[in-house]
């Protein structure tokens, strides 16, 4: 018979983006500030994926419009759901629980999905490890106080099985619970039927012929539940009840993938160190290539007999596996070392692993041929990596597009995140692509034009004392903000229209001012 813990962490998502925005996990914080709503794009609407507590017990649920959570909780926090940072605080979560059993399963991790109950799940198999900690008992109490003491809303079970311990720390409702064998009828049988990890669409089946407990399904019997329903249930029934095994997945670590290289004695020689240093990453490269990896990072590490062994990390502006990528980034970190004694051992690890797009080799025939937008793309992160190795990231800026209404503020620059997951993704994904101006001016500029109808641009725009005598002229296209985001009506209608010279200016008008403005011009 076995032995499991269950880690139930209701409010995972919510808890990782207070982190990630404050860098630890800060409960009282989190109390006291505003409620906060993690949204998604869904078509042409914003739906809200993950809410607080707070915004729950206003009747806020996953799957609400944002339009209508913002009615209920104006003063709300919004911002966009990332799912890769939760999953990867998640496995962190998991490789720490490692120094209870090596044996750590992540189950309904964070998804796309909007669910009312969505929770992050760790299992642990104790079945070998609780004696080392005095039990399984002690053990649960001592996951139970590190988590806690950390900052995490969370609930615990221990059971012996897997079904048990997840419905217990799901559907209980207390903090930590411990269960025996003879103790998980009298500890199941009050819990809802959805504590059996059975979909929804079975659960209302069940409800509607009264069966909303577990005790409902033992009481009936196996013959008329098989008759009437799919095998599933019963096979979660008996894994819960341990009268059936589960299959448990433990994650398991990934061999690091690095190269060595071992001299015959103390390098000292920056100039032999910068051969070495090609010489790991062509290595490395072809490592890569046989595992159809590409890294985000290296790591390189020195070691001596008379020297205390030193650690760089080299950030990569995207993951590759491109060997002058490479070696352009660790070569000026190379020339920066100041050697008392030399080295005799160098070590080159890729971190940030995984899965690498595979591109169509150019033939020779087409060398000559301008460059793809991928290739484009590949020069410029190279030259990113390599600033990256020479200057503070702090110092280096990246433009970001921005979901708004009003293109002055679509885009903003920030110092560059190294191994940020959406990096190299457009963050606009979701916006209507609309032609617009090469050159947009930081602020709209008002001309000099008597108020007129918006249906018709002008005759003449007078902006910047010059008279712009209008040749030609597309649209309107009409921008609206936000019920939610104004305090006064503001609607835009958008022209473009070409001067007797040939000029494209893009300006609109807008009717709570009845004034028209230049927002930018193609060059």
């Amino acid at each position: 018979m076995g032995r499991f813990i269950c880690i139930y962490l209701p409010d995972w998502d919510i808890q990782c983006a207070h982190c990630v925005q404050n860098g630890k996990f800060q409960p009282m914080e989190m109390r006291h500030a505003p409620p906060l709503l993690l949204i998604k794009s869904a078509g042409s609407s914003e739906l809200v994926m993950r809410c607080c507590p707070q915004a729950r017990s206003r009747g806020i649920t996953p799957g609400t419009p944002l339009a209508q959570a913002r009615s209920i909780l104006p003063a709300a926090v919004v911002r966009r759901f990332d799912r890769f940072a939760a999953e990867h605080k998640l496995r962190q979560l998991a490789g720490w629980a490692m120094r209870f059993t090596p044996l750590v399963e992540i189950r309904h991790a964070a998804s796309e999905e909007a669910h009312v109950s969505a929770g992050a799940t760790v299992l642990l198999d104790i079945q070998g490890a609780a004696h080392l900690f005095g039990g399984s008992r002690s053990m649960l109490a001592r996951l139970h106080r590190a988590l806690k003491n950390n900052g995490l809303t969370c609930r615990l079970a221990a059971a012996p099985s897997l079904g048990a311990a997840y419905a217990l720390a799901r559907f209980s409702g207390r903090p930590a619970s411990h269960v025996v064998l003879s103790e998980l009828p009298a500890a199941l049988y009050p819990l809802s039927v959805e504590a059996l990890r059975i979909d929804a669409a079975l659960t209302a089946a069940l409800a509607e012929i009264g069966l909303t407990t577990i005790a409902d399904i033992v009481s009936m019997p196996r013959t008329g539940i098989i008759s009437r329903f799919p095998p599933v249930l019963l096979e979660r029934l008996d894994q819960a009840l341990a009268k059936k095994s589960e299959t448990f997945f433990p994650i398991r670590d990934k061999p690091p993938v690095q190269v060595e290289f071992h001299g015959d004695g103390p390098i000292s020689d920056l100039a032999a160190l910068i051969i070495v240093g090609r010489e790991l990453t062509g290595r490395l490269s072809l490592e890569l290539q046989q595992r159809g990896l590409g890294a985000g990072g290296l790591l390189l590490q020195g070691f001596g007999p008379d020297i205390h062994p030193w650690t760089m990390h080299i950030a990569l502006a995207a993951a590759t596996r491109d060997v002058d990528h490479l070696n352009a980034a660790i070569q000026p970190r190379i020339e920066r070392l100041k050697l008392a004694s030399g080295v005799e051992l160098l070590r080159l690890t890729a971190r940030r692993i995984g899965p690498l797009c595979h591109t169509q080799d150019h033939l020779p025939v087409f060398v000559d041929a301008p460059p793809s937008d991928g290739r484009q793309s590949d020069s410029l992160h190279k030259t990113i990596s390599i600033l990256l190795s020479r200057f503070d990231h702090r110092q280096i800026y990246q433009p970001v597009v921005i979901e708004s209404h009003a293109p002055e503020t679509a885009c903003a620059v920030r110092p560059w995140r190294s191994g940020d997951p959406t990096s190299g993704r457009d963050r606009a994904s979701g916006m209507i692509r609309q032609e617009r101006p090469s050159l947009l001016l930081a602020c709209p500029e008002k001309t000099h034009n008597p108020p007129e109808e918006a249906a018709f641009p002008p005759a003449v725009v007078d902006w910047r004392h010059m008279r712009h005598g209008v040749w030609q002229k597309a649209g309107p296209e009409r921008i609206t903000t936000p019920w939610w985001r104004r305090t006064a009506m503001e609607t835009r209608d958008y022209f473009a229209v070409q001067n007797r010279a040939g000029q494209w200016i893009w300006l609109f008008y807008e009717g709570g001012r009845r004034q028209w403005f230049v927002q930018g011009l193609w060059l």
